[in-house]
């Protein structure tokens, strides 16, 4: 009998002559139908880079879908893996993390060059043998759920304190928790760390014997296994789309040893630290961070020079410059004295003080733990901050949120400024009455309320583009018109985002439906040079305006 094949692939690749004459998976509904209807191949084929519906189908190039064969289809044939590009690139080395499914002894690699010569004998014999069904079990529990996952982290960390019962533990347990940090969500830190100074406060006692440590370690993972309530709350290490963008924070101290030593305590809560020993350089980084990445700046309080004398910008110094800054930024300073001899102004501005000694121990200690707590804390408010700056509705914020913690913000950043520029350049070049052609504005009034949220992000990231425009096309329009004549300004940017034509477009029907509900952007507003330090666009806006102002 001739074996059951199916191929996972993108619509193009469907259209290939292969000798071993597959059933084909081209598109999301399609997958849909074979999850459900409970097929049983001999073999499935998942080609990696997946690009469904005009878009990219996951983040982790379509590969997620296979914990979905073991975990939903129970599918116990063997899968293999192909693509163009180095297996590496898919994680094939990586089965700690995202790429978890290379564990399975079932799942192999193929490159895509070698399918298409290889008749159905011949892949079968690339591909592994099937799972039985015990070990799918096993499988699906222990590489796809999130209790499997906690519990091998706890494995490992007993495993290595059995090898090497005469070391300190804290470098293992602090390995341990910061891989738990990356499958929990941020309302777990708190509780987490907490779980961790217990530990190592129980695993420091001296004369510890093993079965005691053991002990210690079970409760541990117990306390843990106790916040996986609901899938919500739970950073699935397969099926969710991206983890959240790095917490990033400054730190100036004159002590260039200091850097790796800070690096290591912020590392526990996944925070990206930027050392400087020169308070000039800082402040330079500070102004060309246009997007705010940055959200809390540590500063020493005391600085020296290189050669041993007293800096003449000291911590307080730094602090009030970095006060007269654009960004918005939380202030922490850190200081060996009893006494902080700040002067009114820094109380004013509430700056956090933390014990320099304690912040920075090689010992996991209380203070420590306020001073990761209040770093994680700030940084959220100061990113909710710049949620707030423009004028959304709470849909939209919730995709302005997802926008700026996606992976791909920095590059979908440069597409969103490069499609309104380029639709800009037109505008300037093409005389009054011309048509601009190619231009579809019914983009920017799509809904956003598709099944799939990756497809409403991209509607949000066009609206984006729509308000970009338009905040442009005021920029560069105002000139043509008297202030008076607001109302004429706004008919021919609606006319340009409508029909392409730049003129006073008669027919107003449609004009505040736009702008106002579409695009929130208010037609009563001045747009003109408020608009750089206006609270009702968001930061990025800002940034591109000023760019294009100084540009035109």
């Amino acid at each position: 009998m001739k074996p059951s094949v199916y191929l996972i692939c993108n619509p193009e690749q469907a259209l290939n002559v292969w000798s071993f004459d597959p059933k084909c998976i081209c598109d999301s509904i399609a997958f849909e139908k074979f999850v459900n209807e409970s097929h049983q191949p001999n073999l499935v084929i998942v080609v990696a880079g997946l690009s469904w519906e005009g878009r990219n189908y996951t983040h982790q190039y379509g590969l997620d879908l296979i914990p979905r064969l073991r975990v939903e289809m129970k599918l116990t044939c063997p899968v293999i893996v192909s693509c163009f590009s180095d297996p590496e690139e898919l994680g094939i080395s990586d089965k700690e993390g995202r790429y978890r499914f290379w564990k399975d002894p079932a799942i192999s690699y193929v490159p895509l060059e070698e399918l298409p010569s290889l008749d159905s004998s011949a892949i079968l014999a690339r591909a592994e043998n099937p799972l039985e069904d015990r070990l799918l079990e096993d499988i699906v529990h222990y590489l796809y759920s999130k209790e499997g996952v906690v519990k091998e982290i706890f494995h490992w960390l007993q495993n290595r304190l059995l090898q090497h019962q005469e070391s300190d533990p804290t470098e293992y347990v602090e390995y341990t928790f910061r891989k738990l940090m990356r499958v929990f969500s941020e309302i777990y830190q708190e509780r987490i760390y907490k779980i961790k100074l217990d530990l190592l406060n129980m695993l420091k006692k001296p004369n510890m014997e093993f079965s005691s440590t053991a002990s210690s370690i079970a409760t541990a993972l117990n306390h843990v296994l106790s916040f996986i309530q609901s899938s919500s709350e739970y950073k699935r290490v397969n099926r969710e789309a991206e983890p959240q963008r790095t917490i990033e924070v400054i730190y100036i101290d004159d002590e260039p040893g200091l850097e790796l030593v800070m690096s290591r305590v912020l590392s526990f809560a996944n925070i990206k630290c930027h050392f400087f020993s020169d308070p000039d350089e800082a402040i330079r980084k500070l102004k060309e961070d246009e997007d705010n990445h940055i959200k809390v700046a540590i500063v020493d309080y005391r600085l020296n020079y290189p050669d041993g004398r007293l800096s003449r910008k000291q911590g307080y110094h730094l602090i009030e410059e970095i006060l007269q800054l654009d960004n918005y930024i939380s202030l922490v300073s850190l200081t060996g004295f009893d006494h902080h001899p700040f002067n009114p102004d820094v109380h004013k501005n509430r700056v956090a003080i933390f014990h320099k000694g304690y912040a920075l121990s090689n010992q996991a200690n209380q203070e420590q733990f306020d001073f990761i707590t209040h770093i994680t804390k700030e940084a959220e408010r100061i990113e909710n901050l710049l949620l707030g700056l423009p004028r959304l509705d709470n849909r939209k914020k919730e995709l302005y949120k997802i926008h700026r913690n996606s992976p791909d913000y920095e590059s979908e950043e440069r597409r969103i400024n490069k499609a309104s520029e380029e639709f800009l350049a037109k505008v300037n070049d093409t005389e009054t009455g011309n048509q601009i052609p190619g231009f579809v504005h019914q983009q920017f009034r799509g809904n956003l309320n598709a099944k799939e949220e990756e497809d409403n992000l991209q509607m949000f990231r066009c609206k984006l583009i729509g308000r970009r425009i338009t905040l442009g096309l005021f920029l560069l329009l105002i000139e043509d018109y008297n202030i008076n004549n607001k109302k004429g300004l706004w008919l021919t940017i609606y006319s340009l985002l409508t029909t392409g034509h730049k003129e006073e477009k008669a027919d107003e029907s449609g004009l505040t439906d736009l702008f106002n509900t579409h695009l929130k952007l208010s037609i009563r507003k001045d747009y003109r040079i408020n608009s750089i330090q206006s609270k009702e666009i968001t930061i990025e806006e800002r940034n591109w305006l000023r760019g294009l102002r100084n540009r035109y």
